[in-house]
């Protein structure tokens, strides 16, 4: 059975439960240390070097004189079938020291020269954008009339039907770069981004300063936005400021724009980003509750 925190054996105190099986040598007499014992090194300041898990070994080794009169850290390590830490002779301490120097080199020796990566803990946080919200109601009714304008269907095969499934076919397998999708997916993939875009689950923030869920217009978009993997497809419930807009349809209509969708106009607004960029603003720090961003409090 696993041992935990309260089952430990502490010093001069007989363990109960399981641990009762393990013999134990007998304590020390009151006010003074027997011959060849050591005490015990403090679990906290184990803890602070090795971690939780060696903490916690440390602090069972009962150091009290065996029946040989030496001590015994080694032997109640064995008749439990802990690892054989030996405390007596001093290595524990040398062998985390030698942990702490390996860490500290690595932080010493790494290239100031390297280009930190995204998913790393300190990547700098990109700056808000701020647009000018120049795209109103009549330029929006504008775009919608170009995207109805074709002749509907399923995205024909090229770039367009490519991005649409690589986006929405959701599966899970990994795919190398040039892989090639069959029929079967590109039939899935489309058929996810129908339905994304007339659910409206998972959606991307937009608006002027890209923080805004949902502007409250009637309008669902799909609209491509660069990251550093490329160019990667969200639905908006507000106008993608900053983005590139692809489609747009009524929020509580989208299907009626599939018999009727444009996409070689799709194709040629994969090269057009949206929106007048006024000013960039530090992002603020990240609030450890991360739901007051969907309440409006920041």
């Amino acid at each position: 059975s696993s041992t935990t925190a309260a089952s430990l054996p502490t010093a001069g105190v007989p363990p109960s439960g399981n641990d009762a099986m393990a013999p134990l040598p007998r304590p020390a007499a009151a006010g003074r240390r027997a011959a060849g014992s050591r005490p015990r090194i403090a679990a906290v300041a184990v803890a602070a070097t090795a971690g939780t898990a060696l903490a916690l070994l440390a602090a069972s080794a009962w150091t009290g004189p065996s029946r040989s009169g030496v001590g015994s850290t080694e032997a109640v390590a064995r008749s439990q079938g802990r690892m054989d830490v030996s405390l007596r002779r001093g290595s524990l301490i040398p062998m985390l020291a030698a942990k702490e120097k390996v860490v500290t080199n690595k932080k010493e020796n790494k290239d100031p020269n390297r280009e930190i990566q995204p998913w790393e803990e300190d990547y700098p946080m990109p700056p808000i954008k701020v647009f000018a919200e120049d795209f109103g109601e009549d330029k929006i009714k504008a775009f919608y009339e170009e995207t109805i304008a074709g002749k509907g269907g399923p995205p024909p095969a090229g770039p367009v039907q490519d991005i649409i499934t690589k986006y929405f076919l959701w599966d899970g397998k990994p795919r190398r770069g040039d892989y090639k999708y069959n029929a079967q997916e590109h039939e899935t993939g489309f058929k996810t981004m129908k339905d994304m875009m007339q659910q409206q689950t998972w959606i991307t923030y937009g608006g002027h300063r890209q923080a805004t869920p949902d502007d409250k217009s009637g309008w669902v978009w799909l609209a491509a936005e660069e990251t550093v993997m490329g160019l990667c497809l969200q639905i908006y419930k507000s106008v993608p400021y900053g983005r590139r807009p692809l489609l747009i349809a009524r929020a509580d209509d989208s299907e009626s724009i599939w018999d009727k969708v444009n996409w070689s106009v799709f194709e040629k607004r994969l090269e057009t980003e949206l929106g007048t960029l006024l000013r960039e603003e530090p992002r603020p720090p990240e609030v450890d509750d991360w739901m007051a961003k969907f309440r409006g409090e920041y």
